[in-house]
């Protein structure tokens, strides 16, 4: 293996890695995939347990970052909680494809995959931030710094893979 990688580019080309071109769909591996962009009751209950989920964007240079979040469900879209300052709000305004891995608690063989693109809202109120921190620690949200402007995602599926 050589360790002259060509240098990044400043303006990245679009390529099947590249941020400007949306990934093909393609079949999953996992053990169950739907085409339908709707959780079912199963998806729907671990989701709205106390599950670990990762959230992943992309950076403008098309790599991934990922970011423990908590999750909850309201309707058919998945609802996280994070501030304006954060990397992965940043990363969602530029670009609103993400990536949500809910893995069920103590379980790490139960999981969902869910893609889709998402929206981002003000949380000026809190509701959204207390309401997650209730579901995760039984008490409203500690708070955030000083000027933190509070802002919930939803993230509407647009694919759903899961195994166990």
């Amino acid at each position: 293996m050589s360790n002259s990688a060509p240098a990044p580019s400043s303006t990245p080309t679009p390529d099947a890695h590249s941020p400007a071109t949306p990934p093909a769909s393609a079949a999953s591996s996992a053990s169950a995939a739907s085409a339908s962009p709707v959780l079912n009751a199963e998806e729907r209950a671990l989701v709205a347990g106390p599950a670990v989920a990762i959230v992943a964007t992309l950076e403008p240079d098309g790599r991934p970052q990922q970011s423990v979040v908590w999750i909850d469900l309201d309707d058919d879209e998945l609802v996280f909680s994070t501030t304006r300052a954060r990397r992965k709000a940043s990363n969602l305004e530029r670009d609103p494809r993400a990536s949500i891995l809910v893995m069920a608690e103590g379980d790490a063989d139960r999981y969902l995959e869910v893609r889709g693109t998402v929206t981002l809202h003000d949380d000026t109120d809190r509701s959204v931030v207390n309401a997650l921190a209730r579901k995760y620690t039984g008490g409203d949200f500690g708070g955030d710094g000083p000027g933190a402007q509070r802002v919930t995602v939803r993230l509407r599926p647009t694919t759903v893979r899961r195994k166990g």
